[in-house]
């Protein structure tokens, strides 16, 4: 038996548990097991999980409900032992005291007790895995800690008390005064003792334990000074914890209160941890303010003059987009791909796009090629193929009502985001508006409230009522900035999952990663493996909304995508890309039918050409397309010189003649493209150049051009129409079209048949040639590793 036929047979046995629950009338558990045995079971598992036994894990997608919006005071203390199944238990909150150690998966879980004793499974949800970095875990053995408006269920290993909203769950201090005389730790020593085992639990770099202990020293300190430097050691935790607002607040309350030359130490080293915090945020101008101040008091200091650098660098990045490629390739090579850049906004900005919500515009003329838009992800997952295989973990999310099982990266994307979300990360304010269908909250509070000194995060989306292609990211689409009335399965869906279901993309490590692209790796506007579950959200290029002829391409290092433009467009034009990769000659239903999960109809130039092509000039063209495609398949190497070879270009000659006549009622391909028909183009031109006909290669070559939107001169081999003869050689595209991997291969084609016709045009192909890299890959600065010509 499968995993996923466990996992199926499980749930269906819960749902019959519970059913029978509810028929018989007994909504409260008629009782609970032993405390003792329920540790004993929860510490079998957690032995067997430590063993590596287990790296597939379930998340249980429950029924939409709303998180906690009222102080826990408001809330009426209940117990375990009277609460009903698969209730929200409103105006509620349960205080439990934590028996065991987590057990991690996609989720973690604890045993704990309340009150009276009771002992049941606690899951919380949205909390990212520990890595290396950062061990120890948000609860632990002793800690206490308030579920508000506590969701009870039976799973399939037993009673739960489920946390799907992370502001649902307040974890006490060890000195908060709601914390019952039985389970109430003393806090021991001074304020410099409790810090010095915090000091120990950093060395270990147990951060969460390092936290909990400073916030114990900083209750505990007598003076001023002694409350500073609990706050300044709590910053760093806050720092490696990744929460860097609150780690500015602490640094802020550790810089000395007075200017005391005995203290300058301390005022440097708050003033490196505000830095530290802002460079996190992605604010470098106050961070760069704060390391100069720094080496004012201390000029010796190393680090600083380091750092100095590196945000100097941030800036150029964020100023100018002058970036660094070949040392973002070099981090891409880590795992996760996590590149150290600043985000580069470009001549672009927000603004509302009639019937499309909002969409991302041009604010002055660019260029071809021009970088838009290099952003770094507001939240990101890697999971490629190269993780090693002891980093490896599935996680399976299980519709309870639906029956259905899926997996994909997106889970743990959602955990990421709600944790920013709920530590105030920047960008979590963009995050929030980003499209997010007809969800409606039932309080209008919910989305923006504070509540017991934290966000209050409505963190969770079915994802079983989204597209359902949409449950493993897919390379290269994204859904954003839709109008109103659409999607209206997800009404009243939780939030900050709708918005990652609606808006992240997935991506390569790199954009060069081999592929089936001659080009470019395996995530632009339009290809990629659905199978690999690295996703992320960028929140402008979230923006980006959707046509069939594009006008901009994405590409990725690492966490970083970059937008380029693909044409010449004007001050104030609309950025779009293609959202899905069509079939070869989709008629209008097909195409119809590919967007019909994002809820809307495309109504660009190359739609409306598809509306008025008769369906059967479009089985025509794939008939004809078709054959094509079995040419194309492999076979042995053709000898290009042999009678044959001839005979079979004059076959794709004849074969292009007919394809061509299909389109004859239809737009100009400079204002639709027939990209179907640029590689059949391309073969024949390489054809000609195997038997040196270089004049006949270039027709080809420039025809392969023009089947993709583009308006070109050249001479050789001809002039445009409305061009007069001037007798020397020239080579221009007055307008670019829609540029693929292939493009590259046909300007090197282009390329080697001026060598011997019109040298002089050789260094005008390889400029064109280079922009057109840059559009597909990114950058330009590697192409000579796979066209060394055009280095």
């Amino acid at each position: 038996m499968d995993l996923a036929t466990a996992l199926r047979i499980a749930v269906t046995q819960t749902k019959a548990d519970t059913e029978e629950l509810r028929r018989q009338g007994m909504g409260n558990p008629p009782n609970h097991p032993p405390r003792d045995l329920v540790i004993s079971e929860f510490m079998s598992i957690l032995s067997m999980k430590s063993h590596g036994s287990d790296k597939v894990s379930a998340l249980e997608v429950p029924p939409h409900y709303l998180p906690c919006t009222r102080p826990a005071e408001e809330l009426e203390p209940l117990m375990v032992s009277r609460m009903r199944l698969e209730d929200h238990h409103r105006t509620y909150q349960v205080l439990v005291h934590v028996l065991t150690p987590p057990l991690r998966s996609s989720m973690l879980k604890f045993i704990v007790e309340d009150e009276e004793g009771t002992a049941v499974k606690l899951q919380l949800h949205h909390q990212l895995k520990d890595n290396k970095e950062i061990n120890g875990s948000i609860l632990s053995p002793g800690h206490v800690c308030i579920v508000k408006d506590p969701y009870f269920s039976l799973s399939a290993t037993g009673y739960v008390l489920q946390v799907y909203h992370v502001s649902d769950m307040i974890r006490l201090q060890d000195t908060d005064s709601r914390i019952p005389l039985k389970w109430r730790k003393e806090v021991d020593g001074s304020s410099g003792d409790i810090r010095l085992r915090g000091n120990a639990a950093v060395h270990k770099k147990n951060w969460a334990e390092a936290e909990n202990l400073y916030t114990n020293a900083i209750w505990a300190a007598k003076t001023p000074n002694e409350k500073e430097l609990a706050c300044l050691n709590r910053s760093l935790a806050n720092l490696r914890l990744d929460r860097p607002v609150k780690a500015l607040d602490d640094a802020l309350s550790g810089h000395p209160s007075e200017d005391i030359p005995g203290l300058t130490a301390q005022s440097e080293k708050a003033l490196f941890r505000m830095a530290k915090a802002f460079y996190s945020l992605g604010w470098f101008k106050p961070c760069l303010e704060r390391l100069l101040a720094v080496v004012r008091l201390n000029p010796d200091i190393a680090d600083a003059h380091d750092e100095i650098r590196r945000v100097n660098q941030r800036l150029r990045e964020e100023e100018n987009g002058a970036y660094d490629f070949a040392n973002m390739y070099k981090q891409a090579e880590a795992t996760p791909p996590l590149i150290d850049c600043a985000t580069y906004v470009g001549p672009v900005a927000v603004r509302d796009s009639p019937g499309q919500g909002k969409g991302l515009f041009t604010t002055r003329p660019v260029k071809a090629g021009e970088l838009l838009l290099c952003e770094k992800a507001f939240a990101y997952v890697y999971a490629g193929k190269d993780v090693p295989h002891d980093q490896i973990s599935t996680t399976i999310m299980v519709n309870r009502d639906a029956d259905i099982l899926c997996e994909g990266g997106q889970a743990n994307l959602t955990a990421e985001a709600v944790q920013k979300l709920y530590h105030e990360h920047a960008g979590s304010k963009a995050f929030t508006h980003l499209y997010h269908g007809d969800y409606i909250p039932d309080t209008a509070s919910v989305a923006l409230s504070e509540v017991d000194g934290a966000p209050v995060v409505d963190s969770y989306v079915d994802p079983f009522l989204i597209p359902p292609f949409l449950n493993i990211p897919i390379p290269g689409i994204t859904i954003s900035t839709k109008p109103s009335g659409q999607l209206t399965s997800l009404r009243r869906r939780f939030l900050a999952t709708q918005i990652i279901s609606l808006n992240c993309f997935a991506a390569p490590r790199t954009s060069l990663e081999p592929n089936a692209s001659p080009v470019c790796g395996g995530c632009n506007n339009d290809s990629g493996d659905a199978r690999d579950g690295t996703c992320g959200v960028w929140l402008l290029a979230s923006r980006i909304n959707h046509a069939c002829v594009a006008n901009c391409w994405r590409s990725f290092i690492g966490d970083m995508l970059l937008v380029r433009s693909g044409a010449d467009l004007d001050a104030g034009a609309e950025l779009l890309f293609r959202y899905r990769q069509p079939a070869a000659h989709e008629t209008l239903a097909e195409t119809r039918a590919g967007l019909a999960s994002w809820g809307f109809a495309c109504h660009c130039a190359l739609c409306t050409d598809r509306e008025k092509t008769p369906p059967e000039r479009v089985a025509r063209r794939k008939a004809l397309h078709a054959r094509f495609g079995r040419f194309l398949e492999p076979t042995p190497e053709r000898p290009f010189s042999t009678p044959s070879v001839f005979a079979t270009e004059v076959w794709l000659a004849r074969l292009l003649r007919d394809l061509e006549k299909t389109y004859e009622d239809s737009a100009d391909a400079a204002a639709v493209p027939r990209v179907e028909l640029c590689q059949l183009c391309f073969e024949l031109a390489k054809m000609r150049l195997a038997r040196d006909d270089s004049v006949g290669a270039l027709e080809r070559l420039v025809q392969a051009l023009e089947t993709l939107g583009f308006v070109i001169t050249a001479r050789p081999p001809r002039l445009g129409p409305d061009e007069e003869d001037e007798g020397k050689e020239r080579l221009e595209i007055r307008r670019w079209g829609h540029v693929n991997a292939l493009t590259v291969e046909v300007f090197l084609r282009m390329f080697n048949a001026y060598q011997t016709l019109a040298p002089e045009l050789c260094e005008v192909i390889r400029g064109y040639a280079r922009t057109a890299y840059s559009i597909v890959v990114g950058e330009a600065e590697t192409i000579g590793r796979r066209f060394p010509v055009f280095a």
